[in-house]
């Protein structure tokens, strides 16, 4: 089961439960108007998973050898 843990509200909108596989099979780079901007981007139905959360389950993926491409 899932551990338990209590997210900070100024910072979580909402906790998913989302396999790995899915979220791979979504990516996409998305490009801002600023160079800086630039980011991994998952999705899982409607929701748009991006920012330190993308970065962390991209660099998750690498570490499970999964193919990852930018």
């Amino acid at each position: 089961s899932a551990p338990e843990y209590e997210p900070a509200e100024e910072e979580v909108e909402e906790v998913l439960e989302i396999p790995f596989t899915s979220l791979f099979a979504t990516q996409q780079k998305e490009i801002g108007s600023k160079s800086a901007e630039e980011g991994v981007v998952y999705w899982f139905r409607h929701h748009r998973i991006w920012g330190a959360s993308a970065k962390i389950i991209k660099q998750i993926g690498h570490l499970s050898m999964y193919e990852i491409s930018e």
